[in-house]
């Protein structure tokens, strides 16, 4: 992987930072289907899913990790364990502390849910999914790489199964939403990029696009429920069929470009740290905003716009602010503990 195509892969992170961002905005439900959220905003997740898939599967064959236990690592375990932890647990003591001086109401229960089980709004699953999806990976990235078709075809078959066997069991929304494999197809679409080699037919590629589409379509716009697909529609299997053709194109394009937009590659870089700087003024800075920006602006949209706009500066400058503290930091304590 050279190094264009890690800026190419920057910038549509950093795309995908900033739809995450755009979709934390106080938008009602009639304003996401106007603006069409289920088939751009809405994606960023698979997005970003299938680039860690793709990352994390190059790195993989870097270290010619050919055997599941090559991947199990105990100090490369810890090592992704901590650089995901670490600075979730300083943006969740903040979200607390601002909270607790508040409303004076929170719980040792509270505690642990938000720093232990992922229940921070705006986000905290995401961080239990990737401590998730470093256990699993090394298992998926091994079905892939020896049987590239078959083991997509037996993950997505997994993938369309688990969403019925979820409400059988009766698996909690709560529950369900922190779990990394009902996105298990979209990592493997990342690590099949990475190791398939042979070029993807434009139909297959359209197809799925299409099917994936249609039933994101369907069951918001018309009140379907296609494939039992009733939590979280655009964090499912049909969202990363509808968004493989563009990392698949982002990847494989050979008409290789410099990053277009500084900005936005430096905003994908430093994602991670943005995405709790967001999560953070979110949960507990955002009211404070909105109430000024309330008694200045009027108008539905007007007042939207204005807050998206101020919400964008405001995450990415402190995002980015937090990341250049907290990285060294992150380095030197992850270095000591390891021994490395």
């Amino acid at each position: 992987m050279n190094n264009r195509q890690i800026n190419r892969l920057d910038e549509l992170k950093g795309i995908a930072m900033l739809m995450v961002i755009f979709t934390h905005n106080s938008w009602s439900y009639s304003d996401r289907l106007v603006m069409g959220f289920p088939f751009w905003i809405d994606m960023a997740v698979p997005i970003f899913m299938m680039i860690t898939g793709y990352l994390n599967a190059k790195s993989a064959i870097r270290q010619n990790q050919i055997n599941i236990t090559d991947g199990y690592q105990f100090k490369d375990i810890c090592k992704k364990l901590l650089r995901f932890y670490m600075p979730y647990i300083f943006a969740c003591m903040i979200i607390l502390t601002a909270d607790y001086i508040r409303t004076k109401g929170y719980t040792t229960c509270d505690y642990i849910d938000v720093l232990f089980l992922g229940k921070a709004k705006y986000g905290g699953y995401y961080t239990f999914m990737l401590f998730q999806l470093v256990v699993i990976f090394p298992v998926i990235y091994q079905i892939i790489r020896r049987k590239p078709i078959a083991g997509l075809t037996g993950i997505l078959i997994f993938n369309v199964i688990f969403e019925y066997v979820k409400d059988w069991i009766g698996i909690d929304s709560v529950v369900y939403r922190v779990l990394v494999i009902r996105l298990i197809f979209s990592i493997a679409l990342g690590i099949f990029i990475a190791v398939y080699n042979k070029k993807i037919p434009v139909i297959i590629l359209a197809s799925g696009c299409v099917l994936g589409g249609t039933i994101n379509y369907l069951n918001y716009y018309l009140d379907m429920d296609v494939a039992n697909i009733n939590r979280w529609v655009t964090k499912s299997w049909p969202a990363a069929l509808f968004v493989f053709p563009l990392i698949y194109g982002v990847v494989k394009n050979d008409a290789s470009r410099e990053c277009r937009c500084k900005l936005v590659g430096l905003i994908g870089a430093k994602s991670y740290h943005i995405f709790l700087a967001q999560m953070v003024y979110y949960c507990s800075f955002k009211e404070y905003i909105y109430a000024g920006i309330e008694t200045v602006f009027s108008g539905h949209w007007q007042v939207l716009f204005v807050k998206l706009i101020v919400n964008m500066i405001i995450c990415v400058g402190v995002g980015l602010g937090f990341a250049y503290v907290s990285e060294p930091i992150e380095s030197k304590v992850i270095g000591r503990l390891t021994g490395r």
